[in-house]
């Protein structure tokens, strides 16, 4: 039987809230080992909700068998990273977005747009919008990172 790892959103607005955002692990071999650690290092992993587009901080994520979500069909799990572009700041930030599976230059500006538009809600860890974002690469990377 298939596992899947997955989070809730913390948005207490968010029409969505109830149903688990799966993580849509890239091997699920790798949950057999350890399913109750993720992440393993206890780091925080930011994550926008597919409803809502908050961007939460998530030390865990629980496990279980969940139906096939045609919402998340034909998509895949983007990890991106940020450098702040607010004046004097220069922070790295990370965070992961579920996104349909493009090509890399219709992903990247597909991206950039989203990012520089406020598509995005929350703020990056170092306090300042994702707007303010002056440098974004992307990798196509699942979650869990591999342990």
């Amino acid at each position: 039987m298939p596992f899947d790892l997955y989070v809730h959103c913390p948005n207490t607005e968010c029409l969505t809230r109830e149903r688990p955002i799966a993580l849509l692990v890239a091997n699920p071999e790798q949950t057999v080992d350890d399913p109750n650690a993720w992440p393993k290092d206890g780091s925080e992993k930011w994550i926008a909700c597919p409803g809502c587009r908050h961007v939460s901080v998530h030390c865990r994520a629980d496990l279980r068998d969940l139906p096939e979500d045609t919402h998340t069909k034909h998509k895949e799990w983007i990890c991106v990273t940020l450098v702040c572009g607010a004046e004097g700041c220069k922070t790295q930030s990370r965070f992961h977005v579920l996104m349909r599976k493009l090509e890399e230059k219709k992903l990247t500006d597909e991206l950039n747009l989203r990012i520089h538009s406020g598509h995005w809600i929350g703020t990056l860890p170092c306090g300042h919008p994702f707007s303010s974002a002056s440098h974004v690469v992307f990798d196509r990377q699942g979650i869990p990172e591999k342990r």
